[in-house]
């Protein structure tokens, strides 16, 4: 079924009707709609840019990363990924184990 737009005009209020799959929508929501995938797609345009050119700063540094495969610019990924998280579990535990400690002695003087 063919998409077909209605257009109903009601004192101030225009509503656009679209069939063929029927959804009713004022010309505020689609100025709205409008606006909000303009800011999207401009962001968009924005990261693109931003990630193009960290890539080209990466190769200009490391041009032996042109040279991996994908698989193996995967692993070194995940490998940093993995480092950081073991640096943040290690951190997280200390953290604790002190936290621990200081309880158990507060407990061990009230004698429970």
């Amino acid at each position: 079924m063919a998409i077909k737009y209605t257009i109903k005009k009601e004192g101030d209020e225009v509503t656009i009707v679209k069939t063929g799959m029927k959804e009713t929508f004022t010309l505020q929501d689609l100025n709205d709609i409008i606006k909000y995938n303009e800011k999207m797609k401009k962001e968009t345009e924005d990261n693109l840019s931003l990630r193009e050119a960290e890539l080209q700063n990466i190769v200009g540094f490391y041009p032996k990363v042109l040279e991996m495969t994908d698989e193996e610019l995967f692993r070194i990924a995940m490998y940093q990924d993995r480092k950081k998280d073991v640096a943040d579990y290690k951190d997280k535990l200390k953290q604790f184990e002190e936290k621990l400690e200081e309880q158990y002695k507060i407990k061990e003087l009230t004698n429970e």
